[in-house]
């Protein structure tokens, strides 16, 4: 049989390794704890932003809801339907034709008062 030769050294060395691979561990796991609870303090002041942002969001929809509607109202209020467009169109059409019937007789008019009026004694141009 083989008997291991092992001495107080190499069971110092080992417990020693161990020890430290243990503490580094220990170590390892302490600071991704910490880390882990920095990262969650982060996302709940993150989480805690958004919801102020969708507040704040929410109240600014709400102003533009309300906006629309007060436009809609005021459009609604000024709104001119097709049908009394064409009838205010159609009558200033027919106003607009007969003042043009108005004036295209004036000229025969004027002709009609000169040949009416009486004859009186006719000037020279040469004012004798």
């Amino acid at each position: 049989m083989i008997t291991p030769d092992v001495s107080i050294g190499h069971l110092l060395t080992i417990g020693v390794t161990l020890t430290l691979a243990g503490l580094s561990a220990f170590a390892g796991y302490v600071m991704l704890r910490v880390q882990a609870e920095q990262t969650a303090e982060k996302l709940t002041e993150h989480t805690t932003t958004v919801k102020e942002s969708v507040d704040s969001l929410g109240k600014l929809v709400g102003s533009v809801e309300h906006d629309v509607q007060a436009l809609r109202l005021e459009i609604a209020k000024e709104y001119v339907n097709t049908d009394k467009l064409r009838e205010h169109e159609d009558r200033m059409s027919k106003r607009m034709d007969s003042i043009d019937q108005q004036i295209r007789q004036v000229p025969q008019q004027i002709v009609g008062l000169l040949k009416v009026a009486p004859a009186g004694p006719r000037r020279n141009r040469t004012g004798s």
